[in-house]
């Protein structure tokens, strides 16, 4: 099938490919365009492309990336399955904007990829490397601990009320770190005092 006869003239410069929105409107016309458009297809290849965008970037010990750019590389995957998907050829279909132009992993101008962050925490730290301790830093968790659902605020730092002395009940202050999920760091405290307790 020789889609270029049978398409119409498709504008790829008048769609900002660095904006989510006007770029995944111009993708949607275009796979319209070539029958291919499917929105519960493109949902399961968009996630298939977010999880492998994950795993790709955590091995590559990236903590943090640009949202701009997570969308954007996410996208971009999305394009090529959906080409796939029909046969078609990435030649005769490039991707409308210069990859070299992509956004920058660290452009944080739209803020950090929430989506990227929220799912370090839930399949676990980045891989260490051979030169890194076995022992994990009390603010990692293990990754069983991280894939429990929990709200994923900012917790305050609280303090165990005691009626010991002021030196003992300085023991007994439980600090939780951010990037852990409240939930989990309370059941360890809990335990943490009831370990105290009872000993």
């Amino acid at each position: 099938m020789d889609t270029r006869r049978e398409l119409p003239i498709f504008n790829h410069f008048a769609a900002d490919f660095k904006k989510v929105g006007p770029r995944r409107a111009h993708m949607e016309q275009y796979f319209r365009a070539l029958g291919l458009w499917n929105a519960d297809l493109v949902e399961e290849i968009r996630a298939y492309r977010v999880e492998n965008r994950c795993i790709k970037l955590r091995e590559k010990k990236n903590k943090k990336v640009s949202q701009l750019y997570f969308e954007y590389a996410v996208d971009y995957g999305v394009w090529n399955s959906l080409l796939g998907v029909g046969n078609l050829s990435e030649e005769d279909h490039p991707w409308p904007h210069p990859v070299s132009a992509k956004p920058d992993r660290k452009d944080f101008s739209e803020g950090a990829s929430w989506y990227y962050q929220d799912w370090l925490l839930r399949n676990g730290p980045l891989p260490k490397s051979k030169g890194e301790s076995s022992k994990a830093p009390k603010s990692e968790a293990p990754a069983e601990d991280l894939a429990a659902p929990g709200p994923q605020g900012q917790p305050a730092v609280v303090a165990e009320t005691s009626q010991e002395s002021p030196a003992a009940a300085k023991d007994t202050v439980a600090r939780y770190d951010p990037s852990i999920p409240f939930a989990l760091q309370s059941k360890r405290a809990a335990a943490a005092k009831a370990a105290r307790q009872s000993s």
